[in-house]
Parts: C-alpha cells; structure tokens; sequence
C-alpha cells in the first residue's frame, strides 16, 4: 500500500469515528456546558438517566438518591459522586417518587405493582400487585405504607411484609400522594372527590367534592389541608370537618396542578402564569411573589429560610423564604417540573429529559 492511501485510509477511519462519537448518547457524569448567566460553580456532579422523561421526584437516604424513569427503571445514585450504586427494572412505566422507611424504598409502577425494595441493595422485598396503574407516590408512616391505586382503591399495606391491610374503595382512579397527621389521612381522586378517613377504624370522617380533578399532593398545616385540583383555585380546606376556609384564585387555569407547600404558617406554590406565591395559611391572602421566566410546576422544597424550585424556563432558584427575593440561580439542560431533594449539605434536582445535578446551596 502506497504513502497516500494509508493516509487517506486514517483519514476516512478518523472521519468515521468522530460521526460515530457524535452520534453516540452523552456518557453518565457529563459536565454540564458553560453557561455564562448560570451560577455553574455550584455544581458538584450531574448524572445522566439516559434521556427519557421523568416524572419522578428524588428522595435522599443514606446518602444515596432514589428516583424512577419513564422506561421504568428505578435508580439509587450515590450521592457524593454521582455514580449508580443499583438499578431496578419494572415491567411499566414509573411515576411515583419514592418514599423511604425502615431502609426500604417504596414506589408505584404502571405495571399495576407497588414495590418494597432494600435501600442498599436494590433487591425486591416484595411487591403487592393492584388492579391498575399505580402512579400516586407512596405515605410511609408507622411501618404502613398508604397508597392508591387508578383501580379507584386506595391501599393500606404492611410495610414489612406486603400483606394487605386494609383497602378503601373510591369512585375513581388515585393519582396524587396522600398526606396523614398520624390520626387521619386524607387522600383524593380523578373525579375530584377528596377523602378523609380516621386511619384506625378506616371509618369515612367526611367527603368533599371538587369539579376539578385532584391529581397533586396535599399539604397539611395546623388545623388545614391545603390542596390545589386542576384549575386556577388553591383551596384551605378545615381537616376536621372538610369545610373549606379560603381559597387562593390564579389568573390562569392549568391542567398541571402545582402542589402547594406548608411551613411555619405560610403555602407556597408555583403557578403556569411564572410566580411562586407565597400565601397567608389562615387569611388566604398573598404574602409576597416571586417571578421566574415561565411555568413555575414542582412542589417547592423548604429548607430552613430558603425556598428551592425549579421552573420552565431551565432555571432552579434559591430564594429566600422570608422575602421571595432570589438568592441565586443555576441553569439546567431542559425544564425542572419535580421537586428537590436536600441531603448532606447539597440540593438535588431533576430535570425533565434525565438530568440528576448535586448542587452546593451556599
């Protein structure tokens, strides 16, 4: 072979690689591009889920994140690096983000199964099987986890065991996460009927009914629930009796129902019209407001004086709590629509395509 073929053979193999390296999906453990208006420094790691969508929130546990996938793989990820320690594959689709008891970790799948799993290994504890697709989040409170399930019924179940304990028929399929102060608990429908049942007799204490349908977490505090069906209304609903106090109108209505937040006497929600509020607990009235970019969906994370969320616009805000004023911001990849996690001195959040960031909050 002559000078000039070989290098015009290196050259073609090199052109080669380089078409097949681009094409290749980015490896776990990307460093995020340089962005000059995002606060970059604060990044410890960032893991990357493969590209589906996730609609589950991380939790943090021993040092470890646990979160599921739309290709229904549920993932725990270490915390101080970033790298898988196990994977677990359901048969469906997961939405449910992942509650934690025991050193089990508990999530719903669409494949009809709510799973126990062993936090350090990843092993199936066991699993219960339902009737329909299980995407509300799991309660665990007092070795029982309570859950529901789109057969309409939702579930009380032996946290150790997997045996039944106790089910409670609906009049519609259960989506959203429920929510117990230790004596009741209260959990709604699709249809928009909400639930209030006395957790040792599983007797009904009362029964609201909402034209909206209730697909997002309840938040409780003091004597309130506060909960957000489709729409524009927030509503404070008395959780003694189901009456309700007040309710919050947005200006715009939303198929997405962002789930509001309780703490030390004051909500906090985000919105499609770009604001997280920050709302009176017992008057209903605006306490103050924060604007982002765009569409302000997750639950927002409250810890100590600083609120954490993400929003449409790429961005996750720190903002403080007794103000609304921003603290800081960083730019993720793609839109933020889940909750954080804090854990260890760091913030973990999920962005929508797969995007697991460890963030340092000071």
């Amino acid at each position: 072979m002559d000078k000039n073929s070989i290098v015009t053979n290196t050259y073609v193999l090199l052109i080669t690689a380089m078409v097949f390296l681009t094409a290749c999906e980015p490896p776990k453990n990307l460093s995020v591009p340089v962005i000059p208006d995002s606060d970059t420094q604060r990044m410890v790691w960032q893991y990357w889920a493969g590209g589906q969508n996730i609609s589950s929130s991380p939790a943090y546990h021993n040092e470890t994140i646990y979160f599921g996938t739309h290709e229904g793989k549920f993932l725990a990820i270490d915390a101080n690096n970033g790298y898988e320690k196990w994977h677990f594959k359901a048969k469906d689709y997961i939405f449910s983000s992942p509650d934690i008891g025991n050193d089990h970790v508990y999530f719903g799948s669409a494949d009809q199964n709510i799973y126990a799993l062993d936090a350090t290994t990843g092993d199936v504890k066991w699993k219960y099987k339902t009737e329909g697709v299980v995407s509300s989040s799991p309660v665990y409170y007092d070795g029982t986890i309570y859950t529901g399930s789109y057969d309409g019924y939702f579930y009380a179940i032996n946290s150790e065991t997997g045996n039944l304990l106790w089910k409670f028929k609906t009049n519609g399929g259960i989506k959203a996460k429920a929510a117990t102060d230790g004596k009741s608990i209260y959990f709604g429908t699709v249809r928009g009927n909400l639930y209030c049942l006395d957790l040792k007799t599983q007797k009904i204490l009362w029964e609201n009914t909402f034209e909206e349908r209730i697909t997002s977490e309840i938040a409780i505090g003091g004597d309130s629930i506060y909960i957000h069906p489709q729409g524009n209304k927030l509503y404070s609903i008395n959780k003694y009796n189901g009456k309700s106090n007040w309710a919050f109108e947005f200006n715009f209505s939303s198929e997405y129902d962002s789930p509001p937040a309780y703490d030390n006497g004051f909500i906090y929600i985000g919105s499609r019209e770009e604001i997280l509020y920050c709302i009176n607990a017992i008057t209903g009235k605006e306490h103050w407001r924060f604007k982002a970019g765009d569409s302000i969906y997750p639950k927002p994370l409250i810890h100590e004086d600083t609120i954490y969320t993400g929003s449409d616009d790429k961005y996750f805000y720190a903002i403080d709590k007794l103000t609304g004023k921003e603290l800081w911001r960083f730019k993720a990849t793609i839109r933020i629509t889940n909750q954080a996690c804090y854990g260890n001195g760091h913030v973990f959040f999920i962005s929508h395509h797969g995007f697991l960031y460890c963030l340092r909050p000071d």
